[in-house]
């Protein structure tokens, strides 16, 4: 996880890096696209900033075909909050975190998924900055899951009390399978454990 300068500071660094950065910043009005056919698994968002998503790639690069935004919080970005593909069980609301929006999607199975999370912004020691997570993680086909990035402002919260989380204003990213009646599976053999996810290309900012 990374604390960070302000979503508009890193929009216009990226803007003045040049056409190296020129995807990266059309990533913000690009939404993800879902796999049609092929082994596909599926995913429910539960953010409070914006999760976008790359395909098939281990790193984050936006020139992959079909990566995009998932959820925002905020409006004016390609958002696709509120859709639903019927997926067992209902999100489990943190005390700890604020407003959330929520989604579900197919994506490409047995191939590397990559999330990349931004925070809306919090104070932190004076300053406003925001929380940056990337994660990847390989789908299984046929498999249900639940990927929540929300920035904790408190460790009282006991609903995931088996998930060792850092301290106050921690940047909390969580993968993990469903069971068939919605419910996240904790046992150690089902355990998602996402890698960090590094740029593809050391030249893009976001």
């Amino acid at each position: 996880m990374k604390f960070l300068p302000s979503f508009a500071a890193l929009l216009g660094a990226s803007l003045l890096a040049g056409c190296g950065n020129i995807q990266t910043v059309k990533s913000f009005s690009t939404a993800y696209q879902e796999p049609s056919d092929g082994e596909r698994a599926r995913v429910r968002i539960i953010s409070d900033g914006m999760v976008r998503a790359v395909p098939k790639s281990a790193c984050v690069d936006w020139r992959v075909p079909n990566a995009g935004v998932m959820v925002s919080s905020k409006k004016g970005f390609a958002d696709q909050n509120n859709r639903t593909l019927n997926m067992p069980g209902e999100p489990v609301r943190l005390k700890s975190e604020g407003r959330t929006v929520v989604s579900e999607f197919y994506v490409p199975a047995n191939e590397p998924l990559t999330f990349a999370y931004l925070s809306n912004g919090h104070t932190n020691n004076g300053k406003q900055v925001q929380c940056r997570v990337n994660k990847t993680f390989t789908p299984q086909a046929g498999k249900d899951y639940e990927a929540r990035f929300v920035v904790l402002k408190s460790q009282d919260d006991k609903a995931f009390s088996w998930f060792n989380t850092s301290a106050n204003n921690s940047c909390l990213s969580l993968i993990t399978t469903l069971t068939a009646d919605g419910m996240p599976d904790v046992t150690p053999a089902n355990l998602v454990k996402p890698s960090d996810a590094a740029l593809c290309h050391a030249t893009d900012i976001l």
